[in-house]
């Protein structure tokens, strides 16, 4: 079946794809991809693969805070750097990707 669309904030709900789209909208043109992952209910993996010509340390605050802005102060947040995002079966990249069942 189709992954799920969102992703779960105790505080704030579900929060949909183009939240998480917008998370990236004011940054400079560094993020190459990226991948919300969530396990639980109280942590979100985020998957960053950058420019590391352009990247800067303040950018994953920036993140961070825009996640915090959507998900509530009480979410957990992993930002992980990565060299590339596995595609999934279907060839696509994958957002988001809901494991909580």
């Amino acid at each position: 079946g189709r992954q799920v669309d969102y992703l779960i904030s105790r505080e704030k709900g579900k929060v949909s794809l183009s939240h998480l789209a917008d998370v990236i909208k004011g940054l400079p043109n560094c993020i190459r991809n990226m991948q919300f992952i969530q396990n639980n209910l109280d942590e979100i993996d985020i998957k960053i693969v950058v420019d590391k010509s352009r990247y800067r340390v303040e950018y994953g605050e920036l993140i961070i805070g825009e996640m915090v802005y959507r998900f509530g102060k009480k979410m957990k947040f992993n930002l992980i750097m990565v060299d590339e995002i596995p595609r999934e079966k279907s060839g696509k990249y994958s957002l988001i990707k809901n494991n909580i069942k």
